[in-house]
């Protein structure tokens, strides 16, 4: 199954409350910008790698950056600062991942694990797809993923091709994906999936290094380097 525009715009609106709720702290002009937005959203969409299938494990992930990523070449064309977004965008996350319940009740280990076993497999897929040459240029992500303790929910992923570094890189706003890493540890954070990182590619690492434990504190990146993600309390 395929993902069209109008799918994609589809996608948009369902989130339209959810972005109209922190947007106005960087713009006067709400409607104006979500509406340009999701002109544009509806234009990239078809043309992201996951379009023809929607149910990869990383297309959610990309579909979401990139419905992000348009809502900020909007507002940087009105002036917003890379940092002003990412923080605004980031607390906006945290509020809402708090607000639904996730992470209130414990994690089902029987789900997590299998939700790893597709990451396994996909990424055994990127590798393959590397190998043959045939992901260097479409923007798909490359990686590899281990168990180290399944019993205890241990695992890792080492990511050696960014498709959201591909996506921003391909519109002037590299600046923005180290907030898109964050998110992950936004979601570590309310799910207690405790993830650590030295870093990422978009931080200036030859690759993504994540290492899950189930129950564990999150290590944020943004700790790691304040200047690169810039909070607000």
């Amino acid at each position: 199954m395929r993902v069209d525009a109008e799918d994609f715009g589809a996608r948009f609106d369902r989130s339209r409350a959810y972005y109209e709720s922190w947007l106005g702290d960087l713009t006067t002009d709400v409607p104006a910008v979500l509406e340009a937005a999701r002109n544009r959203y509806t234009e990239m969409g078809p043309g992201l790698v996951y379009a023809n299938e929607p149910g990869h494990p990383m297309a959610f992930s990309l579909f979401t950056c990139a419905a992000l990523l348009c809502l900020y070449l909007e507002l940087v064309d009105r002036g917003v600062d890379v940092h002003d977004f990412g923080a605004r965008m980031l607390r906006a996350l945290t509020d809402a991942v708090e607000a639904s319940g996730i992470g209130r009740t414990a994690p089902d280990p029987r789900a997590a694990a299998e939700s790893v076993r597709s990451l396994e497999s996909a990424g055994e897929r990127s590798q393959s797809a590397e190998a043959m040459g045939s992901t260097g240029g479409n923007g798909a992500f490359v990686f590899d993923v281990q168990w180290i303790d399944e019993p205890n929910g241990h695992w890792s992923m080492t990511m050696t091709r960014c498709g959201i570094c591909h996506l921003f890189g391909q519109h002037g706003a590299m600046d923005l994906v180290p907030y898109m890493c964050a998110t992950d540890d936004v979601m570590s954070e309310v799910q207690g999936q405790g993830l650590r990182r030295t870093g990422t590619i978009a931080l200036g690492l030859p690759q993504c290094d994540f290492d899950y434990q189930a129950g564990r504190a999150t290590r944020p990146v943004a700790g790691i380097f304040p200047d690169r993600i810039r909070l607000i309390d």
